[in-house]
C-alpha cells in the first residue's frame, strides 16, 4: 500500500502547491480509488486492480464504457433474419475510410454508384467481383474491440444497458486508474496514442473533469456534493465482499456488458437513488472530523438543531430556511431522466416508456424537426421526378440557395448542418 502512494504521478496541476482545486479534489478521489481498490474483497473488481497493477493489459482488455462497433449487432440480426445463413453468410467489406458494409446473396460486390452513408466515399464494386479503389473485404473481429477507444472529451451518452450517469462514473474511474500509472509506463501512453507523459496528464486531466462535469449536469449536484457521493461509494468499495456473477469479466464484449451492468448494480444504483441521503452522511463524517467547526458547519448547512427538526406539513417554512433550499432541485429533463434511472417502481410501468425516450441522445435536436421537415419537403418538391438518381450526386445545397435564395429556406438549411454536426 505504501508502494502504491510512492508510485501515483507528481504533477504539480493536481497536488502541487498551487494546484486547481477540482484538479486537487480528483486527486484525493484517485487516491481514495487506488486503497479502496487493494482493500477490497470484491472478487467482480478484480479487473480493475489488474489494470492498476499491469497497465499493459489496458490493449487487450474490454475497458468499461467503451464504444463499440454495431457490426456484431448486425450480424447476429442478420443470421436471425436470412434463410440458409451458415451456408451462405453475407461477407463483410469495408470502405476506403473504414466503415463497415455487407454484401448478401452472391456476396460479390457487383452494384456500383453506391457510396458509404457514414463517408459518402464509393463502396461496391465497379464490375462482378472488382472492389471499388480503397475498398477491402474484412471481418471486424471481437477483439478489435478491446483497448481504448476515446478521442476528445464529448457529452455523455448511453452504452450498451448503461445510463448516462452511469457511463460519467464509471469512465471517470477507469480514467483515474489510468492516470495512476501514467508515469510509471510506456503501455498507457501508447494505449491513448500519446508521446510523452505530459500528453497524457492533460489528456487524461481534460477527460476527468469532462467526465465530472457531465456527471454533476446530469445529477444536477455541486461539484463539492459530487465529490462527497464519490468518496461514498469508494467506502462502498472499501467494505463490498461480493463474489462476481459468472461471465462478468473484462475479457470479452458479452462480459464486459454483464460486468458493467454488475458494477452499476452493486456500487452506484443506491447512490444514485438515494444520493441526499448519501450526501448528508458524508457532510456529517467529514463535520465530525472537523471537530464540529462552526464556520464548516455554516458551509455545509448543517443547522444547529437539524438532528432534532421535525417537519410539520401544516406549518408554513419560511423561504429563507437553508434546510428548505439545501434540497431544491432545478425541475430539468436530465433530472427527471436521473429520477427515472434510480426509480425501481418503474421498471414495470410507464417509466420505462419515459426512461427510453429521455435517453435517447440529443433529444434537444427534436425541437427542430419541423425546420428539416421543412427544408426536406421544400427539396422534394423541386427535384422530385425531375432528375435521376444517377445524377444526384452531382447537385448540391450550394447550388439550390444560389437559385433560391429563400431566408426561410437557408435558415432552415442552417438548422439541418447544426443537427448534423450535433448528432
Amino acid at each position: 500500500m505504501i508502494k502504491f502512494v510512492q508510485d501515483l504521478p507528481k504533477d504539480p496541476a493536481m497536488n502541487g502547491e498551487d494546484s486547481n482545486p477540482v484538479l486537487k479534489k480528483i486527486h484525493d478521489v484517485m487516491v481514495d480509488l487506488g486503497l479502496s481498490l487493494i482493500a477490497s474483497k470484491s472478487s467482480l473488481l478484480n479487473d480493475l486492480k489488474t489494470l492498476m497493477t499491469n497497465p499493459g493489459s489496458i490493449e487487450t482488455m474490454f475497458l468499461p464504457t467503451m464504444p463499440q462497433s454495431s457490426y456484431f449487432d448486425v450480424m447476429n440480426i442478420i443470421k436471425l433474419q436470412m434463410p440458409g445463413y451458415q451456408q451462405r453468410a453475407p461477407k463483410s467489406y469495408v470502405c476506403p475510410n473504414g466503415h463497415p458494409y455487407f454484401i448478401g446473396d452472391c456476396t460479390n460486390p457487383v452494384a456500383t454508384n453506391i457510396r458509404c452513408p457514414d463517408c459518402r466515399q464509393p463502396i461496391g464494386g465497379v464490375k462482378e467481383g472488382t472492389l471499388q479503389p480503397g475498398n477491402r473485404a474484412e471481418e471486424i473481429t471481437e477483439s478489435s474491440q478491446a483497448g481504448y477507444k476515446l478521442g476528445l472529451p464529448g457529452p455523455s451518452v448511453p452504452e450498451r444497458e448503461l445510463s448516462r450517469l452511469s457511463v460519467c462514473v464509471q469512465r471517470f474511474f477507469l480514467h483515474l486508474i489510468f492516470y495512476m500509472r501514467v508515469n510509471n509506463c510506456g503501455d498507457v501512453a501508447r494505449c491513448l496514442k500519446k508521446t510523452t507523459a505530459e500528453e497524457c496528464h492533460q489528456h487524461l486531466q481534460n477527460h476527468l473533469l469532462r467526465d465530472l462535469k457531465n456527471f454533476s449536469d446530469l445529477f444536477g449536484k455541486s461539484f463539492d456534493n459530487v465529490f462527497l457521493l464519490l468518496h461514498q461509494i469508494m467506502k462502498k468499495i472499501r467494505t463490498d465482499q461480493t463474489n462476481q456473477v459468472g461471465g462478468a469479466t473484462l475479457s470479452t464484449l458479452n462480459g464486459r456488458k454483464l460486468w458493467e451492468s454488475e458494477f452499476h448494480r452493486l456500487y452506484l444504483a443506491e447512490y444514485f437513488t438515494n444520493a441526499d441521503q448519501h450526501i448528508d452522511d458524508a457532510r456529517k463524517m467529514y463535520l465530525e472530523f472537523e471537530q464540529q467547526n462552526e464556520f464548516m458547519r455554516l458551509v455545509y448547512e448543517m443547522q444547529e438543531d437539524e438532528e432534532e427538526t421535525e417537519v410539520n406539513e401544516e406549518e408554513i417554512t419560511s423561504w429563507d430556511e437553508r434546510f428548505l433550499w439545501r434540497y431544491r432541485i432545478h425541475i430539468t429533463t436530465d433530472h427527471l431522466k436521473q429520477h427515472l434511472e434510480g426509480s425501481v417502481s418503474t421498471e414495470n410501468a410507464e417509466g420505462v416508456v419515459l426512461k427510453t425516450i429521455l435517453n435517447v441522445p440529443h433529444l434537444q435536436t427534436v425541437k427542430k424537426l419541423p425546420e428539416i421537415l421543412f427544408l426536406q419537403n421544400t427539396l422534394i418538391q423541386k427535384y422530385r421526378q425531375k432528375v435521376d438518381i444517377k445524377d444526384m450526386d452531382e447537385i448540391n445545397m450550394a447550388d439550390y440557395l444560389r437559385e433560391n435564395d429563400i431566408p426561410s429556406v437557408r435558415n432552415a438549411f442552417q438548422t439541418y448542418i447544426s443537427v448534423w454536426n450535433m448528432v
